[in-house]
């Protein structure tokens, strides 16, 4: 052990709902982005050799939560940004306060958006990257003004796309029911396959779905990294007796289904398992039928939060990853990151996460999930740390890595040979 290492120590006290509910804004923190990274820096400074600065723009602080988390070593190669939020928000009528938000982020001045402002003023301009999720098919005239302008200018634009199979084509099917909303569809396609812009999405799933959805080839995938404090990191035993987590809204998307079926087999053999979804719309155990079935709704914790609760991710022995569709889990990086085992299907963003080093299912097989979630819980606490699930998240999911392949996009025009740049392919392994 090096010196002044802390120890592993158990973390065995408190109450398990405590534990569960303890969830406070720390990542809400990492995602205020430091002035450094906000505002363009001095001319001087910028106008050094190699030099480069741009825009980013996000509809939501979770879609550029990589770039956040990689500023300082994106400064590092010499590349700074400016953040966009290129949204208002969701509001919810059965949520007032989401609704005053919403109309108040309308209403008052904010000059943090308005990415075709950014785009014609900025004093520098290389790059600018439009993070996509259903943003340009909900405003196509202002990013193709943005990408007009850009483009006069000299920059690279880059469409970087979060996610795009379920989402964009339920959000397609909604804006065609007129006339005008088929007209928009239509910009927007058009749009995103103009051949000068870079399309690039932050896993293997969401690049063949843009390719499926818009009929392109060479969608680049470059990954992605979690924001993560310093401070989290660290040395921390799982908790005894044993608990499973997963993280995400409470869904059928999100296999809400399957979770509960990997649960319920397990506990009929270890009844001292434990059990926790955090995330949002989350029932209570005591109203969900196949668990009050089986009288076990005190091994079940549901809890919501608003950030990434990584004290409770450190206090489990992995996450039961069951979404049937996604691109790219950010708790799967997150939970790699703290020493955690990874238990998901095979076909979504977490299996490419977690590549050979996580216990990765054919589709929707919970017995076998189980059989292998059985088996981790009966290790001793010391053998549930998972150091090989750490060194694949540094090493391909961590903020330097997410900014080396970022450097490199920056200088693949469409067009020009991309075999010698660091990209991912579907493995997770870099393409040399």
């Amino acid at each position: 052990m090096p010196p002044g290492k802390p120890p592993l120590r158990p973390e065995t006290g408190g109450t398990f709902s405590g534990a569960c509910a303890k969830a406070d804004c720390e990542q809400e923190a990492l995602l205020r982005v430091p002035p450094a990274v906000r505002r363009t820096s001095r001319t001087s400074r910028m106008k050094r050799s190699g030099a480069r600065h741009g825009l980013v723009t996000a509809g939501a602080p979770k879609n550029a939560v990589a770039f956040v988390a990689a500023a300082d070593d994106l400064r590092e190669k010499g590349i700074t940004f400016r953040l966009i939020w290129n949204g208002y928000g969701s509001s919810s009528l059965r949520r007032p306060l989401s609704v005053l938000r919403y109309a108040t982020r309308r209403l008052l001045p904010r000059p943090d958006r308005g990415l075709v402002f950014w785009t014609l003023f900025s004093r520098r301009l290389d790059f600018v990257v439009v993070m996509c999720a259903s943003t340009v098919y909900k405003t196509p005239r202002k990013h193709a003004l943005a990408q007009a302008i850009a483009r006069i200018r000299g920059a690279q634009v880059i469409f970087l796309y979060v996610n795009c199979g379920y989402n964009i084509t339920n959000l397609v099917e909604a804006i065609s029911q007129s006339p005008a909303g088929q007209r928009q569809v239509a910009r927007a396609e058009r749009l995103v396959t103009l051949p000068h812009i870079v399309k690039a999405a932050i896993s293997p799933q969401a690049a063949r779905d843009v390719e499926d959805h818009f009929g392109l080839e060479g969608v680049r995938n470059i990954g992605f990294a979690p924001g993560i404090r310093p401070d989290e990191f660290q040395d921390e035993l799982p908790a005894d007796p044993p608990l499973f987590i997963n993280i995400g809204n409470y869904s059928h998307r999100k296999g809400t289904d399957l979770f509960i079926d990997v649960a319920l087999r397990c506990l009929e053999r270890d009844s001292s398992l434990r059990f926790c979804w955090v995330g949002k719309n989350v029932p209570r155990p005591e109203d969900v039928p196949e668990i009050v079935a089986q009288g076990v709704a005190a091994n079940f914790h549901f809890t919501k939060t608003k950030a990434p609760p990584f004290d409770l991710i450190r206090r489990s022995s992995g996450i039961i990853f069951t979404s049937r569709s996604e691109a790219f889990g950010l708790v799967v990086s997150e939970t790699m990151a703290m020493r955690r085992s990874v238990f998901c299907f095979e076909g979504t963003g977490g299996s490419y996460q977690a590549g050979d080093v996580g216990h990765v299912f054919a589709r929707f097989d919970t017995a076998a999930m189980a059989e292998a979630v059985l088996a981790q819980a009966a290790r001793p606490a010391a053998e549930r740390v998972d150091d090989a699930a750490f060194e694949r998240y540094r090493r391909e999911f961590g903020p330097g890595a997410f900014a080396d392949r970022f450097a490199h996009l920056l200088g693949d025009r469409p067009g020009t040979p991309g075999a010698e740049r660091p990209f991912l392919n579907g493995d997770g392994a870099d393409e040399r």
